[in-house]
Parts: C-alpha cells; structure tokens; sequence
C-alpha cells in the first residue's frame, strides 16, 4: 500500500518513514512516533492532532507532513 503523509490522512494509519533530520526524529522518537507505530488522526486542520497508545500529540502541518503513513481501516 502506498504511503500518504500524515496530513493526508484519515482515521488510523501506521507509520511507514519519517522524512526528517537526525535532531526531529530523535524528538519524534521520544514521544513514540516511529516506523511501525499505529496513529490516529483526530483533528486536521492548522494543527494535526493524532493519537498514539493512550497519548495525544499536537504537531504542526510541516512536521506532520514529512510523517509517512500507511492507511488502514478497522473492521
């Protein structure tokens, strides 16, 4: 399945790379966005907002945006 940046999309999704430096990802890292992981979209709009385990993160559209997601769909 292709991959989406995480501005695109909607509902859930897993992280497939993140398009970022070294210093961005050991930041993003630290909050739990890694390859593999299952996120959420909640809200998508100035500001994406996404949940991942039992957290929910803000992250601006540029930062979002360098996400890539695959999309997904729960039964």
């Amino acid at each position: 399945m292709p991959s989406i940046p995480l501005t695109a999309l909607r509902g859930c999704g897993v992280i497939t790379r993140i398009e970022v430096k070294l210093k961005e990802f050991k930041r993003l890292a630290s909050l739990g966005l890694t390859p593999g992981r299952e996120v959420r979209v909640h809200v998508n709009s100035n500001v994406v907002v996404v949940e991942i385990d039992n957290s929910v993160l803000v992250l601006d559209r540029r930062l979002a945006s360098k996400i890539m997601v695959s999309d997904w769909h729960e039964d």
